[in-house]
This record gives structure tokens, C-alpha cells and sequence, in this order.
């Protein structure tokens, strides 16, 4: 988002002009004052249920849509004929509700008198903005009043891609007003106002439609830690955009009024990490100046203060992954355990020896899918990764043991078959297994088919003395003395770093490289890329990115990643952390998404060079075959050239593996100045995007997929990266040769590099298997005695499987046709939503409103509102509630909701008190893995019966 972007020239307001848009601002800010106190000691802050319905609910904030009948455009108080009656086509908004924090921060969250910050608003609230630009500055802060601002704006909002085929971009140009007002009692309060204006330097634009709008939301300081909203909105993207279309986008833009005081600490951070030299924020012993902790910001950090979310290690232990809970389901064998918050290695002894191990053999069933033993060594509500140490290990024949990493009921667990690597029959010490992404993590026990019983086993098998109890006694059985673990986070923060992206994300999963022969080999060499989760102390972590250098299994990285032998000493190592398939339907954009292979917990601290923020890693074991597994690059002895083709492999926000390989323009990333000056350092600068968590990331040549820089930071749409010859000339001063490992390319030969690159097939996509419908049947949602009714669906899953859960509701297309789907003759329907609970579990295991875009018309139906909901479920009982947009999960629980608001049942255009529906139950072809327990009263339809056209029975107006 940038002013080049915008149509506009910027505008050359006149004196009268200025003063009206004031004047202006002063009439609706008195006019929201007067409202909100009608609202504060009139209604005592509740709301008339017969004119407010709940749109949308996130935390402490709620968005409201005033119901049919009112007119918000006079409530609002417009003053534009013209505005007033293009806003009149929708519902007036009321968001309500209150955040932690203080009133300061919440005005300069929401403030964004230039494009700089708006650019950071966007980002770190999340939402959706193509372009924008700000055409006039009439009020700027100022020392005596710093959140005073007035401004016009234009921006170009994204469309999503659901809606992309019905309707066009849509922008707006409005002036933008911050500031304080006070009530009538004096208190003071903050304004937000968004209205739009015209002029004629600003007409409509050829390929948007343009939209209008008006909010305004006072902020006040409710007591010493919660700040209230109040805001008012009315907007009209303008076009042929449904009425609920419309409404549901803009209750989804005003509820992330939520997250102003989150943003106001992180722009305060970015203003932090750029006023502030370097070295007395990252270097040394230096401390942050909001917590006194250390922190290591140019990471993703997991904790830190306000500004860089300092979290408890303690609570954040408990609240996300509890090592200490262990537990053998059928009360045997030997148990305890003991840790250190220090510590990542969590010390226990879980033990079954003579005769206990050998006794639960032989009595389990063999090629029972029921393990005869299982052990739970931990149980949380967030990932760890966990790798398992056994001091001895020796199964009898026939035995297999498994690792287990337990999901939710949507999805399937993962397992990892110990006895692949250590087959049973075979005594073992000091085994350390693969470590496992794992919320809850499980040791099993099983009993292959045809297995004998341990009395007849060849004695061979038993020839040497074993004993889990050390002592002369030769029997089967195993010691669990450890294992090891590394936090994950569960909330996904995003901490503000100079690194950047500008204006849109321009990077792709690195697959999406693979097919193109021309970009094919730059896909392979991010195969040596690799993702790294750093313990930093205090409960936090961060994540960065890693490349292997060289032939013997180097890793490079920053320094203000690793730099020192305790962080190298937990420092986990990620490959092929990354999507496996090009496809809009797979996203790796989430923190520690799509796991990869973790081939080590723990690297070597080689060197480290704090001026030029890189540090030399080694991996402990199996460097070398690892580096001919996944390939390794060299670091190039000569300068680069500005405008050479470069491209960046990388692991943003401890991300999927992504490639930066074209810009904004879509031009390809390229070397802009060879003598830039950022964060403290000079060196290359690119124009390609990072994020916080690329650091470490190598700047690769297109050319010969040499590394021409090593990534550090950057500032805005300019990443700086160290030239890799000033990093050998470093090290070459520090006694260590990388051209001893292969880690250096002269440029002798542009096809070298890619010779280190083993050859690689991306597995084959993994194909949907078809689904045959179980249960079919008609139902309708009803209103009477002021309840509306909820139908419930009560089955059994014999088996896992993957399902759908399909429900044919909306009758009004979201083009507004209107289609007798169900064949009925009458226009009565319902925006309905489901929920699906598992028996004895007390949350749901999950909502659906609306249809992903992609299944619209699939299944015949006309609007994006109608539930469709395909996943994996594991076996188990369950119930199905389908029930009226609106309802709550305890609603859905109860079999009804009451009607304090009109419910969303309707008869053609206006609301009903019936509204039907068609369900359709479907899993993978073979046997039915449904028992039906429990069905809803069925409507009989018949479709044949019915000789009405559609326009006959709901008319188009």
C-alpha cells in the first residue's frame, strides 16, 4: 500500500473547504457523544433486543445490525441526501464491547495519519487492504495534542476470492478524524471518524465500484485496565452486493476494533526498534526497556513485555503443555517423574519389567487395534515437540511400539512405529526417538497378528541377560528415563521486527516452484533451508530461518539468532517444513504449520560474529548424510551486481517454507544498492519480502543458486542482507575455511551449484477419495411461543473416516434470485448453521456459518451462506445440531434459541416463522460407518407435485 498506487493526485484543499470537513467532524462527534450517553444512563448500557440483532462476536466485542423498520441513516445523523440515501439500503452497525489496555493506546491504535501507519495498522489488525493513499493532511498530531489527526484518504479494498465472480473491487474516499471530545459530565473520550466525501478531483474509478461510508466509535476509559467502544456504522460497498453480503463483511471489518491497543504496542515496538541503536536493544546484556528482560526481537518471540508480549513462563507452561502429567491406563508398571523449569529435558521413569510386561503380552488379543498398554506423558492445550528416551528397550517377538500424538476428534492422530527402527526380538540401550509435534503425547504398546505367546519363543531370542531392573533376571520389558521437549506457542504472536514486507505478501509456498522448469531448481535449493524453533529464556522461544553450508552439516544463521552455546544447545532443526502440493486448498501460513522433519533438538555453536550478525551452527550427528539428503549451498567470494535476480527461501513467522521471488510489480527480486545502510548494519539491500522469522534466510543468485548475502533485516520495502564474501573473509580470520567443507563457490563454474542439489519428486497429491450419501431427509426450523427450534441428529461412527455434512437452506441466490430448491412450492427457508458435538466432550468440535467459496453450486446450491463441512472424524457418538443463524452452542445444545430477535427464517424477501431445509450425510464409498440414533421430524416433499415456476412463487419485486 503506497501513494503510487493510488488514481489520485493529491488534493489542494481550499481554506472554507478544511473548515467544513471540521465542522463536519464537530457535528457528528457531538451527535455520537449525545447517543452514547443515551446509551450509557438511559438504557444502562443494554440494548432494545426488538431493534438490535447480533451479527458477529469476537472476545468482549459484539457486532450488531439494527433490525428492518428504522431508518439509520436520519439515527445517524448524515447530512448528505445523497450518502444518507445510498447508506439507508442497509442496517445501521453497533459495535459494543471492551478491551484491556488504556485509552492513550487505543487512539494510537486506531490513528493513521500517514500511509506508513496505516500500511502498519492493516498488518497488524489483519485486515484486508489492497491500495491507499492520503490525498490531504488538514490537522496533523502535534506535541500538545499527539492524537488529533484529519485527514482524506482513499483505499482500495481486497475482494474475496468467493465474491470475485459476482462483483467488482470496491474503494472509498473518506476523511479520517481523531481526537478527544468530552461527555457532558467532563470525562473525557477519544473519536474515530470515518465519513465519506466527495470531490470532483476523486469521481469513480473505472475498474472499482465505490462504496460509502460513515463510523464513528468513541473510546473511553472504563477503569484502570479496560477501555470501552462505542461505534456507530452504516456502509454501503455499493454494486448489486446482497443486503447480508454486505452486512456480514462490515461487522467483520468493525469487530478488529478489537485489536487497536495490541496495535498501538506493536507500532510503539517498530518505533522502538528504529530510534533506538541496535546494540542497546538486542546486543550484549542489554535489557528492554518496558520489562528489564532480555530479549531477542528480531526473532518471532513467544513472551516478552507489553511492547514484545512478556508471558509468564509458568502460565505459559500450564495453559499450553503440561509435561508432568503421566499415566499408564491400566495402573501397572513403575512410574515417577521430576523436572526443572531450566531445563528442556523432563526426567521420569516409566518402567515394566518381570512379569508384568510379558503377563499383558500374553493375555492381549493379537492384531487387536487396541493397545495392551498406553502410557500419557503429556496433556496440554498447545504443541511441544516431544522426542522419547529409553535406556532400554526389548520387546518379545511380535511386539510393536508405537508414538503416538493425539489430535482433536477432526482430526487424525500422528503416529510414529518405534518398532520400524528398533524391530522386536532385539535387546537395545540408550534408544532416542524421533521427536513428535504433540499436544498430548502417548507411549503405546501392541500385539501384532499371529504372535506367540512369550513361554514359545525360541530361546535364542533370550540367549543374553536383559532386565529392566538390572538386575541377572532375563526378561521382556523397557525403561522410559526421559524425554525431551520444546515449546510451542498456541496463540501465534506476531512480534514487530525490521523485517518487511511491502505493501502485499509476494511470496509463494515454495512448492508452487517446483513445476516451472525454470524455476524448478531454485525450488530445490530451499530444500536446504531449514526452520528453527530457539528456546530464549523466561518461557519465550524464537523462530528463525537456517541454511546448510557446505557438505558436512553446517548451518548458517543470524547471530541475533543463536548467539550463544546454551541457545545453540536447544536449538531444533526443521526440514521440509513446508506444503507438499501447489493448491489454494493447502496454507502453510500459520505459526509451526505443515511439520516437517526434525532431525535434531540440539546444534553445535561453531562461531558467531555479532557486527556482522551471523553464527556458524553444526549439527551433532549424521551432518553429513543429512546434507546429501536435502542438498547444501556455498557462500560466493565476489560482490553482487545491483539489478542481479535474486530470490529468498525462508520461513516466515516460523511459517511454512515460502520463496520471495518477485516484488510488487511482479518484477523479479533483485539486488537495489550494494551499500545500504538499515538496522545498524550496511549491506545489500532486495526488494523481495521477509517477515520476522525469515532471519538467517540466504539471498540466493538466480543466475548459478550461489548465496550472494545472508538476510539480517530491513526497513519498509528495503531488506538488508551481509555479503557472503565479508562472511568468509570473517571467518577465514577466525581460523575456519568453509572451502574445506565445499561451503565456497568462486564462480568458476555456473553450474556447480546446482550439482549439490540431489534430485527430488514431490510426493503426489493425495486424492479425495469419493463420498456416497448416508442419510438424506427434509427438515424445517420453526418459531412458535417465542422459541425457535433447533433439530438434532444423534449417531454412532463405527470406524474413522472422512464425512460431509451438507445442509441445503438458502432459497435466495446471492445474486437475489430466487430457486425452489427443495421442490416444495413455497418460498419459506433459513440461514441456517451447524454444530457437531462429541458425546461426553463439553465443546463443540466445530461451527459452520457458511460454505467455503470453492463448494458453492457443488451441491446445488445458490448461496454461500448454506453449511457445508467435509473432515476427517474419528469414531465415536455424536450429535448434529442444525439450527438458525444466530444461535449460540448452548442454543444449539438446548434444541432451541428464544426469539429476542427476529430469527433468520424467511418467506421470499421478508421474515417468516418457518423455514425448511435439506440434509445430506455422506462419507467415503464402502461400508456405512453411521449408526442413526436419534432423526428430526421429516417434511414430506414432493418435488413432482409442484407446477409453480419460481418467479410465481417468490415474485422479484
Amino acid at each position: 500500500m503506497a501513494n503510487a498506487a493510488s488514481p489520485f493526485a493529491p488534493l489542494n484543499l481550499a481554506h472554507h473547504d478544511a473548515n467544513y470537513l471540521r465542522e463536519l467532524v464537530h457535528v457528528f462527534v457531538q451527535h455520537q457523544v449525545e447517543s452514547y450517553e443515551r446509551y450509557l444512563h438511559d438504557d444502562h448500557e443494554r440494548l432494545d433486543n426488538k431493534r438490535w440483532k447480533q451479527v458477529l462476536q469476537r472476545d468482549n466485542m459484539r457486532v450488531l445490525s439494527e433490525l428492518e423498520g428504522t431508518n439509520p441513516a436520519d439515527d445517524l445523523g448524515y447530512v448528505n441526501q445523497q450518502q444518507s440515501a445510498e447508506l439507508a439500503d442497509l442496517p445501521a452497525l453497533l459495535t459494543v464491547g471492551q478491551m484491556e489496555g488504556s485509552l492513550d493506546d487505543a487512539m494510537y491504535g486506531v490513528m493513521t495519519p500517514s500511509v506508513a501507519s496505516m500500511r502498519l495498522k492493516y498488518f497488524y489488525t489483519g485486515d484486508q487492504l489492497a491500495n491507499g493513499a492520503v490525498l490531504a493532511t488538514i490537522d496533523s498530531p502535534s506535541t500538545m495534542d499527539p492524537f488529533q489527526s484529519l485527514t482524506v484518504k482513499w483505499v482500495e479494498g481486497y475482494q474475496s476470492p468467493m465474491l470475485r465472480p459476482l462483483v467488482s473491487n470496491r474503494d472509498f474516499v473518506y476523511m479520517e478524524a481523531t481526537g478527544f471530545t468530552k461527555l457532558s459530565d467532563g470525562e473525557l473520550v477519544g473519536y474515530h471518524l470515518l465519513h465519506s466525501v466527495h470531490f470532483p478531483q476523486t469521481p469513480k474509478t473505472r475498474n472499482n465500484t465505490r462504496g460509502t461510508m460513515s463510523i464513528c466509535g468513541l473510546y473511553r476509559q472504563r477503569n484502570h485496565s479496560a477501555v470501552d467502544l462505542y461505534c456507530r456504522a452504516s456502509v454501503n460497498s455499493g454494486g448489486r452486493v446482497a443486503r447480508s453480503i454486505g452486512v456480514k463483511y462490515a461487522a467483520v471489518s468493525l469487530i478488529s476494533a478489537r485489536k487497536m491497543i495490541r496495535c498501538a504496542h506493536l507500532k510503539k515496538l517498530t518505533w522502538l526498534l528504529r530510534v533506538r541503536d541496535s546494540s542497546t536493544i538486542i546486543r550484549g546484556e542489554a535489557k528492554c526497556i518496558g520489562c528489564g528482560q532480555k530479549p531477542g526481537i528480531f526473532a518471532t518471540e513467544i513472551g516478552s513485555c507489553s511492547l514484545c508480549k512478556r508471558t509468564d513462563d509458568s502460565n505459559l507452561r500450564s495453559a499450553t503443555f503440561t509435561p508432568m502429567q503421566i499415566d499408564d491406563t491400566n495402573n501397572t508398571g513403575t512410574i515417577s517423574a521430576s523436572d526443572s523449569s531450566e531445563s528442556r529435558l523432563h526426567v521420569v521413569n516409566i518402567a515394566m519389567g518381570c512379569p508384568e510386561f510379558e503377563t499383558a503380552f500374553d493375555s492381549a488379543t493379537p492384531g487387536s487395534s487396541s493397545p495392551f498398554r498406553s502410557f500419557t506423558l503429556t496433556k496440554g492445550t498447545g504443541y511441544a515437540y516431544v522426542a522419547l528416551h529409553l535406556s532400554k528397550l526389548w520387546m518379545p517377538r511380535g511386539a510393536s511400539v508405537v508414538l503416538r500424538a493425539v489430535e482433536g476428534f477432526d482430526a487424525p492422530d500422528r503416529t510414529l512405529n518405534l518398532s520400524t527402527s528398533y524391530p522386536s526380538g532385539k535387546p537395545y540401550g540408550n534408544v532416542l526417538a524421533q521427536p513428535l509435534l504433540a499436544k498430548e503425547f502417548r507411549l503405546e504398546f501392541y500385539r501384532n497378528a499371529g504372535s506367540p505367546n512369550t513361554t514359545k519363543i525360541d530361546a535364542d531370542i533370550i540367549a543374553s541377560s536383559f532386565s529392566v531392573t538390572n538386575s541377572d533376571a532375563t526378561c521382556f520389558g523397557f525403561v522410559v528415563d526421559a524425554y525431551y521437549y520444546v515449546l510451542m506457542d498456541n496463540d501465534n504472536p506476531i512480534s514487530a521486527t525490521d523485517e518487511s514486507i511491502c505493501a502485499a505478501d509476494n511470496t509463494k509456498e515454495a512448492i508452487c516452484y517446483y513445476e516451472d522448469s525454470i524455476t524448478r531448481t531454485a525450488f530445490l535449493a530451499a530444500r536446504s533451508v531449514a526452520r528453527l524453533l530457539i528456546p530464549k529464556g523466561s518461557g519465550a522461544s524464537a523462530g528463525c530461518t537456517a541454511w546448510l553450508l557446505g557438505n558436512e552439516g553446517h548451518l548458517m544463521t543470524n547471530y541475533h539468532c543463536v548467539s550463544t552455546d546454551d541457545e545453540a544447545s536447544s536449538t531444533t532443526v526443521e526440514f521440509m517444513a513446508e506444503a507438499d502440493v501447489c493448491s489454494d486448498s493447502v496454507s502453510c501460513t500459520s505459526w509451526g504449520a505443515c511439520p516437517g522433519n526434525v532431525v535434531s533438538m540440539s546444534v553445535d555453536l561453531i562461531h558467531a560474529d555479532e557486527e556482522l550478525d551471523y553464527a556458524l551452527l553444526k549439527l551433532p550427528n549424521d551432518g553429513a548424510d543429512i546434507a546429501q539428503t536435502y542438498g547444501y549451498l556455498r557462500l560466493k567470494t565476489r560482490d553482487g551486481v545491483v539489478g542481479e535476480q535474486v530470490y529468498i527461501p525462508q520461513h516466515p513467522l516460523y511459517q511454512g517454507k515460502r520463496i520471495a521471488m518477485v516484488d510488487d510489480y511482479t518484477n523479479n527480486v533483485a539486488l537495489l544498492s550494494l551499500s545500504a545502510s538499515s538496522c545498524g548494519a550496511t549491506g545489500y539491500s532486495y526488494s523481495g519480502d521477509t517477515q520476522s522469522g525469515s532471519s538467517g534466510s540466504p539471498v540466493i543468485s538466480f543466475s548459478d543458486h550461489g548465496v550472494i548475502a545472508l538476510h539480517h533485516c530491513g526497513e519498509m520495502c528495503a531488506n538488508t542482507g551481509i555479503p557472503a564474501k565479508r562472511i568468509i573473509a570473517d571467518l577465514i580470520l577466525n581460523g575456519i575455511d568453509v572451502a574445506e567443507f565445499d561451503g565456497v563457490d568462486d564462480g568458476s563454474n555456473a553450474l556447480t551449484n546446482a550439482e549439490r542439489f540431489p534430485a527430488y519428486i514431490p510426493p503426489a497429491p493425495e486424492v479425495a477419495q469419493p463420498l456416497t450419501p448416508r442419510l438424506t431427509m427434509n427438515g424445517a426450523i420453526i418459531l412458535a411461543s417465542s422459541y425457535v427450534s433447533v433439530d438434532s441428529v444423534k449417531f454412532t461412527l463405527n470406524s474413522d473416516t472422512d464425512i460431509s455434512f451438507d445442509v441445503l437452506s438458502v432459497e435466495i441466490a446471492d445474486n437475489d434470485t430466487f430457486y425452489d430448491l427443495n421442490g416444495d412450492c413455497r418460498a419459506s427457508y433459513l440461514d441456517s448453521m451447524i454444530y457437531l458435538f462429541a458425546d461426553g466432550d463439553s465443546e463443540a468440535v466445530f461451527t459452520v456459518d457458511d460454505s467455503p467459496g470453492d463448494t458453492v453450486n457443488e451441491d446445488g446450491s445458490v448461496s454461500y451462506r448454506d453449511p457445508y463441512k467435509r473432515t476427517f472424524l474419528k469414531q465415536g457418538s455424536y450429535t448434529l445440531a442444525i439450527a438458525p443463524t444466530g444461535a449460540s452452542e448452548d442454543d444449539a445444545r438446548a434444541g432451541k434459541t428464544k426469539a429476542d430477535y427476529p430469527p433468520e427464517l424467511y418467506t421470499c424477501r421478508t421474515r417468516g416463522s418457518y423455514g425448511s431445509y435439506k440434509l445430506q450425510i455422506s462419507s467415503t464409498i464402502g461400508d456405512n460407518p453411521f449408526t442413526f440414533t436419534s432423526l428430526p421430524a421429516a417434511v414430506g416433499i414432493n418435488p413432482a407435485s409442484c407446477s409453480k415456476g419460481a418467479d410465481t412463487i417468490c415474485s422479484s419485486y
